[in-house]
C-alpha cells in the first residue's frame, strides 16, 4: 500500500488550519504536531526565535 507525506506551510494560522482539514476529512493525525522547539539545535542552524510555531 501506497503512502503520501504531505507538508504544508502556513503564515502563523497552521494549527488552526490542520485542526480545520482533520474535521474535515474525519481523519486523525499520524504523527504529532511538531513545533519549532521540538526540534533540536544543529551546528549551522540558524537560531529559532519563535519556539511555539508549528513545523
Amino acid at each position: 500500500m501506497s503512502k503520501t507525506n504531505i507538508y504544508l506551510n502556513f503564515q502563523g494560522n497552521a494549527e488552526e488550519a490542520f485542526n480545520f482539514y482533520k474535521s474535515v476529512f474525519k481523519t486523525d493525525w499520524s504523527a504529532p504536531i511538531m513545533r519549532m522547539g521540538d526540534i533540536s539545535q544543529q551546528d549551522g542552524m540558524p537560531i529559532l526565535t519563535d519556539k511555539e510555531k508549528i513545523w
